[in-house]
Parts: structure tokens; C-alpha cells; sequence
């Protein structure tokens, strides 16, 4: 198993909610495909996404719903709140299967913190100084 660095944030900080979407303004997901494991939000009013649906197929899936970056942050555009999630990152072309070799994950627990874990050779895709701005 990859050597993982983790970096944690309460998903409540100043008074100010931190979105997935502002969680991947410090991620750089160029060349990622993601994979939806795990998911609970309540989207935007005038949302057209499904969260119940995309819930159920997070789990029907064998390794998650596969998103592009481009996608994965269009839906985060779309999300007003995300109460649980993992997402897994995976370099364009290699196998997406296994938990232990993702390159960069993002979880939410229970509306109440972030944790984002880079694999030892792409922490370079998240920047931890602007990870405490974006927060705020």
C-alpha cells in the first residue's frame, strides 16, 4: 500500500461552510479520473442533479461512479452541502480498482470534516497552504 500524507479540515470554519467545491479549487485533478464510493449531499436549490440516485449508484457500482475532473467539478458547482462522501483519484489510465492505490482521495465525515490523503508521489496536486485560505 502507498505511503498516504493527510490533511484534515472541519467542514465549518468562521461561520463559512467549505464546499467540495471549494475543496478541489486547491486540488489539481488535471489527468485524474475520479471514483464515487461513497455519497450523502443536498444539492443547490434549482439543482438538476440527483443526489438519491447518485447515492445508490455509488454503491451499486463496483468502484464507484467515474468522473472527469471537468465533471467532478461541475458537480460540485451543483452541491449545496455534502454530509458524507470518498472520492478517489486515479492517474488516466491506471486501474481504478483498488482503494490503496489512488493517488489522492476526498472524504467527508458527517458534515463535519474534510480529509484529503495524497499518495507520496502526487502531493503536488494539493496545495496545502492555499488548502487553509480556500477554508475560510
Amino acid at each position: 500500500m502507498t505511503r498516504m500524507t493527510t490533511y484534515r479540515m472541519p467542514m465549518h470554519r468562521e461561520g463559512h461552510l467549505v464546499t467540495l467545491e471549494k475543496v478541489l479549487k486547491v486540488v489539481a485533478g488535471a489527468g485524474l479520473t475520479w471514483r464515487l464510493t461513497h455519497f450523502d449531499a443536498i444539492p443547490k436549490t434549482g439543482s438538476d442533479v440527483d443526489t438519491l440516485l447518485l447515492e445508490r449508484e455509488a454503491k451499486r457500482q463496483p468502484g464507484g461512479v467515474a468522473f472527469t475532473d471537468a465533471d467532478l467539478r461541475d458537480l460540485a458547482a451543483q452541491l449545496q452541502q455534502v454530509i458524507d462522501c470518498d472520492i478517489l483519484g486515479y492517474p488516466e489510465g491506471e486501474p481504478a480498482d483498488v482503494k490503496g492505490s489512488a493517488a489522492l482521495s476526498i472524504v467527508a465525515f458527517d458534515s463535519g470534516e474534510w480529509t484529503v490523503e495524497t499518495s507520496e508521489g502526487h502531493r503536488r496536486r494539493f496545495d496545502a497552504t492555499s488548502w487553509l485560505l480556500e477554508g475560510s
